[in-house]
């Protein structure tokens, strides 16, 4: 198969490996009108929309995955759910909705609780219903209305049994679990294991060093003694107006839009959210603090993807993350071979003879005589296709016979009209060079420091900032060096001539002395006499 856009369009398409996605984890619709109509500003009624047009809506955004988290309410949330599957499958959206609710609860706190897309909506209408409520999103809803009180705790143990993540939604506001001042076990709900997540906007957010070295992230006004949990944070979206969908979202990476991928900011709670660290100029314990922003876009250079054909990998087709600097796999899952035809297409060869016999050897295995690899990458924004077919040729004699590798890689760019085109002046070690070591040599450099810094001098490419320096060419130009060396002559001749002028002028200063104080004599009164004398 040659290179083609299509096959670039494969991998994007198979595309599961981690990066960021946008998220909104707390959205309100008009299923509970009394919340949706008394929204400040509101620009659409309730009864103006219906679960369609929502969708709609919602599939006109940059976000990939939302949560729909009603008061006390899931009306909507299967419908939703079933529209963005509908979509997805017929190619016409990337949206994941997750079906949710927003609890009161009996204390006063509100907290969220969101569930896999897969969850049967009727389970948690039954699990608001155990809590008290109606199930129905009343106005006068919360927990224990019906049947007595439940305290938070119990509330998030009912959700954790249903398989539920819990988010203590604008953790600082009136109704948050912790701007909630007459709640009086916020601190023991605080430091509950089964709460992990908390939403609270940018720069509200502290970085606590502990003294082993760990890192724990709370609201900037909680007691870092009291509270001991540690945090995932995402942004305080709470959104209530169809205009309001892409306001104060999350980025989180994840390698797909799930109630799974956004638990992963448990355990990863920096990793996982795209932010920026700020430092605050005031003297204060903890000085650093969390802003949420977008996510920057890929510069590095990276693989995107590489496929066979031929040999005994043939049809192989694996996709790289920009995100991912590792293969990862079992003993003899073949990572070798991966990076052994990756080494191949980028010409990047031993040059030590034995070694380069077993390469040949292994990489005639797996790809085959005319068989062939073909990379993908991208490149100080430009989309690049390497593409070499294996060619070898048997030199020696005898017994020491062997086969060598022959041929180049070719190497295509990506125009805008959506077609590669050779590019014969490029080489595929210059487009994309890699530093390759076989794996009992990194043994020996990991106890070298001298090799480790030749590693460090070929990346930081000070041979060549030391040729600039040392060489008398580089690159067909003449180097410092070499104009230094060239002008010499005339540089002597010049030091020559500074010197021979500082030795005619170093008695001036002298002169002028000497002049000064004749100037002096001849303006005295003695002087005068004896000239009218």
């Amino acid at each position: 198969m040659p290179i083609s856009v299509r096959e670039l369009k494969e991998f994007s398409r198979e595309d599961q490996s981690a990066k960021f996605l946008n998220t909104n984890l707390h959205i309100h619709t008009p299923a509970t009108n009394w919340d949706w109509n008394g929204w400040d500003n509101q620009t659409r009624k309730a009864s103006e929309i219906t679960v369609e047009q929502f969708f709609d809506e919602l599939n006109k955004t940059s976000l990939d995955l939302v949560a729909i988290t009603d008061h006390n309410c899931i009306d909507w949330c299967k419908r939703l759910v079933k529209l963005a599957q509908k979509e997805r499958k017929e190619g016409r959206s990337k949206l994941f909705v997750l079906p949710g609710v927003e609890i009161t609860t009996y204390e006063g706190p509100h907290i969220i609780a969101i569930f896999d897309e897969n969850k049967n909506p009727e389970e948690i209408r039954l699990l608001l219903t155990r809590l008290g409520m109606s199930g129905r999103g009343e106005q006068e809803d919360k927990v224990g209305r019906h049947g007595g009180p439940k305290t938070i705790e119990k509330v998030i143990g009912e959700i954790t049994e249903e398989d539920g993540t819990i988010i203590g939604p604008h953790v600082d506001s009136k109704d948050g679990l912790w701007g909630f001042r007459d709640f009086r076990s916020r601190n023991d709900v605080l430091n509950n294991e089964k709460l992990k997540i908390l939403a609270a906007s940018s720069g509200n957010i502290k970085r606590v060093k502990e003294p082993s070295g760990t890192v724990r992230l709370l609201y900037t006004t909680m007691d870092t003694n009291v509270i001991r949990n540690s945090f995932g944070f995402i942004n305080v979206s709470d959104c209530h107006r169809i205009e309001d969908f892409e306001i104060d979202t999350t980025w989180i990476k994840m390698g797909r839009p799930s109630l799974e991928g956004v638990r992963q900011i448990i355990y990863e709670p920096e990793l996982r959210v795209s932010h920026e660290i700020k430092k605050s100029s005031k003297e204060v314990e903890n000085p650093e603090a969390m802003y949420f922003k977008e996510p920057d876009e890929m510069s590095h250079p990276h693989i995107i993807g590489i496929s066979v054909s031929g040999g005994m990998l043939d049809g192989l087709k694996v996709q790289f993350s920009p995100n991912q600097n590792s293969i990862i796999g079992k003993n003899y899952a073949g990572k070798s071979a991966l990076l052994d035809c990756i080494r191949f297409a980028l010409n990047t060869l031993p040059s030590e003879q034995r070694s380069h016999d077993t390469f040949c050897s292994r990489v005639k295995a797996f790809v085959g005589d005319g068989g062939e690899v073909r990379i993908y990458l991208i490149k100080d924004s430009k989309t690049y296709a390497i593409s070499r077919i294996f060619m070898s040729t048997m030199v020696g004699r005898g017994t020491n016979i062997k086969s060598t590798i022959t041929g180049k890689p070719d190497v295509y760019l990506l125009w805008e009209d959506d077609e590669f085109r050779p590019e014969s002046d490029l080489k595929a070690e210059t487009v994309f060079p890699v530093e390759v070591y076989p794996q009992g040599e990194v043994v020996k450099i990991k106890d070298n420091v001298s090799q480790q810094m030749k590693i460090v001098d070929s990346l930081c490419q000070v041979e060549k900032d030391l040729q600039d320096l040392t060489g008398e060419e580089l690159d067909g130009s003449k180097t410092l060096l070499s104009e230094l060396k060239e002008n010499r002559e005339k540089i002597i001749i010049n030091i020559q001539k500074r010197e021979n002028l500082e030795e005619a002028t170093s008695g001036i200063e002298d002169l002028e002395i000497e002049i000064q104080g004749l100037e002096e004599l001849s303006n005295s009164e003695k002087y005068k006499e004896k000239k009218i004398w």
